[in-house]
């Protein structure tokens, strides 16, 4: 009997010849018999197996903070990111190409469906000063957080200038 009364009842030692990529889940369907002939309902466990013991996961980005120019220029503004693997050993992997994400408001922030960068494209309709990104590769998840700095529209310039030229490169957003 262990800690607070729990009892091991069963170990399963698996062992694979070849796994069919880096990582590999299986559901197991099961239920103890105890010796009184009493019966547990089925349990279904999600066993996952990978080539190296993964301790977890980091989404990595070149800056944390995003100014969204797009909205007045029209041009997307984009900050790479990378996705780690940190295995048991120290081992590091990057599994970018493998992660799946996704923002969780992409009226603030987007992700690109490679997960390889997050942008803004002028779409967004405000900024937040903790935009959440969320990575997962196999089991394992992370979050990444990012400021999106938004211009509040419409935009009013004062000049002391009463000649007024277009910006160039910069559009004029219908309201």
């Amino acid at each position: 009997t262990g800690a607070a009364g729990y009892q091991q009842v069963l170990q399963v030692d698996l062992e694979m010849n070849a796994l069919l990529g880096p990582q590999w889940s299986q559901e197991v369907t099961w239920q103890l018999e105890y010796p009184s002939q009493t019966v547990t309902p089925e349990v279904t466990t999600l066993i996952h197996l990978a080539q190296q013991h993964l301790g977890g996961i980091v989404a990595l980005a070149m800056d944390t903070e995003l100014l969204n120019t797009a909205v007045l220029t029209g041009r997307s503004v984009a900050v790479p990111v990378k996705v780690v693997a940190v295995a048991a050993d120290g081992a590091v992997a990057d599994v970018t190409e493998s992660a799946e994400c996704r923002a969780t408001d992409e009226h603030v922030i987007k992700v690109s469906e490679r997960c390889d960068f997050v942008y803004v494209d002028g779409s967004e309709t405000r900024g937040s000063g903790r935009a959440v990104l969320n990575f997962t590769y196999s089991y394992l998840s992370a979050q990444l957080r990012v400021s999106v700095w938004a211009p509040r529209l419409p935009l009013r310039i004062q000049v002391s200038d009463p000649e007024l030229n277009q910006i160039k490169g910069w559009r004029v957003p219908l309201s």
